[in-house]
């Protein structure tokens, strides 16, 4: 009995491995864009090259919102206007609230309610964006269209397969209503 348990095991190990790598491989392509479709932009703070990516896409449409997700409480617009190179914000919004992507979820769809916005892009490590892209579809729902677009960062297996337990943690919190 306690050897098929162990199989059983074995097998489940397998294929988290084996999913990690195709998690990865699959989840971190970039999304063909009409940027003319993409109401605001959502950039989760984090690893390097995230906001020069969000600023990059930003100072091409101002009219787009600009939502920086988890920025550490100490940042403000006049730390943002030095980075952006602006005298003057227009349709950014900084969210300090939230600590995980669970909870950058959850705001960004405070703010995106408030302001009617269907449609947003979501910019993040390439590691960390099929997971991110998963828990703001499941928390924003069918009625949001969420493009991606993933910064580059070095292939770490351990990092996926970290990425994939916080996913696993996040279903089971979920839909087991912890």
């Amino acid at each position: 009995m306690k050897k098929s348990y162990l199989k059983v095991f074995i097998l489940i190990i397998f294929f988290i491995f084996f999913y990690s790598f195709i998690y990865y491989k699959i989840g971190t392509k970039k999304d063909i864009i009409s940027f003319n479709k993409i109401e605001a932009i959502v950039v989760l703070t984090g690893s390097k090259g995230r906001i020069p990516l969000a600023k990059k896409i930003y100072l091409k449409d101002k009219n787009l919102y600009l939502i920086i997700s988890g920025v550490n409480s100490k940042i403000n617009k006049n730390h943002l206007k030095k980075i952006f190179g602006l005298s003057r914000f227009k349709n950014i919004i900084i969210e300090n609230r939230s600590k995980n992507t669970i909870q950058n979820a959850i705001e960004t769809k405070k703010i995106i309610e408030k302001l009617g916005i269907k449609s947003i892009l979501l910019i993040t490590s390439s590691i960390h964006l099929p997971r991110a892209y998963i828990i703001f579809k499941f928390i924003l729902g069918n009625e949001y269209k969420i493009y991606k677009i993933p910064v580059k960062e070095n292939f770490s297996f351990f990092k996926i397969l970290k990425e994939n337990f916080k996913l696993l943690y996040f279903f089971v919190l979920y839909f087991f209503n912890f």
